[in-house]
C-alpha cells in the first residue's frame, strides 16, 4: 500500500484534497477494458489530458487465467496508440491470450514514477476496476474513477456525464477527500489508488447502490445521478 509505514514528513501530500468522480457500469458483451468501449472515453478525455503540464502514464494489471503470469505492456504514455495497446494487445493476433484475467488499469498524471520519486500525489488519477464477482453484481460490475486535485478544475460534471452516457452507466458518484489519511504516528493508509467502491457501499441495501453513513466513510460522498434502465 502506497505510503504505509512511511514517515509523515515524507508523505505530506496525503493531505492533498481531491474531487473524485466514480462511474459505475453494468457491462453487456464488452467491458471498459475493450477498445470499442474505452475509445469513447479516450475521445472525451484526450484533449483534457493532453493539456496537462505533465504527461500521463498508464499501468495495467492483466494476467493469463489461473496462473501468476502477468502480461507485459512496457512503459505507456497517454496517447491513442498506447490506449489501443492496453485494451487490445493480448486479445487478437499472434499475442492472443484466451480469457484474459483483467484486474485494473491506472492512469497517473504526472507518472507514478515521478510521484514516487518526488513524493507528490498526482494532479489527475484515474482507475478502471473489474468487479465481476462483487456485491450488487446485477447492477454494476466495473467502475471508472476519475480524481483531480481541488486546484485542477479541468475535470467537471459535464465531462463525467458525457462519459457516463457514452458507456451506459448506472450511477455517478461524487466525493471530496484527501489522497490518504494517517492511522498511526508514522504511517498512512487509505490511499486513493487503493480505493474500492465497496468502501462506500451500504451492504444492508441489496436492491440498489446506497452510500454508508458519513461517520463510516472517509471523505464526503453523494450519488449525483442514477440512470434508470
Amino acid at each position: 500500500m502506497f505510503g504505509l509505514f512511511k514517515k509523515k514528513e515524507t508523505y505530506k501530500f496525503y493531505h492533498d484534497e481531491y474531487v473524485v468522480w466514480i462511474i459505475l457500469r453494468k457491462s453487456t458483451d464488452l467491458k471498459l477494458h475493450d477498445w470499442k468501449i474505452w475509445e469513447r472515453c479516450f475521445q472525451i478525455l484526450n484533449n483534457l489530458i493532453n493539456n496537462q503540464p505533465e504527461k500521463m502514464t498508464i499501468r495495467t494489471s492483466q494476467s493469463v487465467p489461473k496462473t501468476s503470469t502477468w502480461l507485459p505492456f512496457g512503459r505507456m504514455i497517454w496517447n491513442k496508440k498506447n490506449n489501443l495497446k492496453w485494451t487490445s494487445k493480448y486479445k487478437e493476433g499472434d499475442n492472443k491470450v484466451e480469457n484474459i484475467e483483467f484486474f485494473d488499469t491506472e492512469f497517473w498524471c504526472p507518472s507514478w514514477t515521478i510521484c514516487e520519486r518526488e513524493n507528490i500525489a498526482p494532479d489527475i488519477f484515474m482507475k478502471i476496476d473489474a468487479m465481476e464477482k462483487g456485491l450488487l453484481n446485477d447492477l454494476f460490475d466495473e467502475s471508472l474513477l476519475i480524481a483531480s486535485k481541488i486546484k485542477n478544475d479541468s475535470v467537471n460534471q459535464a465531462i463525467i456525464e458525457e462519459i457516463a452516457e457514452q458507456i451506459d452507466a448506472q450511477y455517478i458518484i461524487k466525493g471530496n477527500r484527501q489522497w490518504g489519511r494517517s492511522v498511526l504516528e508514522n504511517s498512512w493508509t487509505d490511499s486513493l489508488m487503493d480505493f474500492s467502491i465497496y468502501d462506500l457501499l451500504n451492504r444492508e441495501n441489496t436492491i440498489e447502490f446506497e452510500i454508508k453513513d458519513d461517520n463510516e466513510i472517509f471523505g464526503s460522498w453523494e450519488v449525483v445521478k442514477r440512470y434508470k434502465k
